[in-house]
């Protein structure tokens, strides 16, 4: 919605910001049913490890609960996650840090004993503005990771022990 908003506005236009969300969120929605998106297998490995060792695992995104929800059953991240708060569910997204601290709520968890991996500056801000510890995975639509506590290149770095000494 902002960047719609942004675009009308910046370059005058005359459109319908919801028109315009709607429809972006049924092309985004046809793109994740098709063959084309792949999970990562290394967040996968992660998270299945995680839930095994007993951590309480969240998940808090920027998007809509239909796209979110859509993914991580089609992947099958839903079997290790405890709770999933959206854009929708809270007043203000990210880099606010209202996302995690419901997430942190719905896991009766105290917000600085959350550990958050994030890849994008929004997110880092989000969990910090939170009282999160955060660890940063590198991607290459990102380049500022300002702020987390942890950089990693891959999933596989994230160990029980690494996670522990945050």
């Amino acid at each position: 919605k902002d960047n719609w908003t942004m675009i009308k506005n910046h370059f005058n236009l005359d459109f319908s910001v919801s028109e315009m969300v709607s429809k972006e969120q049924l092309m985004y929605l046809d793109y994740v049913e098709s063959d084309d998106v792949k999970k990562f297998d290394d967040a996968y490995e992660l998270m299945q490890r995680l839930y095994n060792n007993g951590y309480k695992i969240g998940i808090g995104t920027s998007s809509h609960k239909e796209t979110a929800t859509m993914l991580i059953s089609k992947f099958g991240f839903d079997k290790y996650i405890k709770t999933l708060i959206t854009c929708e569910d809270v007043a203000f997204s990210k880099p606010a840090p209202d996302i995690y601290l419901k997430v942190a709520k719905n896991l009766n968890s105290d917000s600085s004993d959350c550990v958050v991996i994030e890849d994008s500056y929004a997110g880092i801000c989000s969990a910090k503005a939170a009282s999160m510890k955060c660890i940063a995975k590198r991607n290459i639509f990102n380049d500022n990771y300002n702020g987390a506590d942890l950089i990693v290149l891959s999933s596989n770095e994230l160990t029980d022990t690494a996670i522990e000494a945050l």
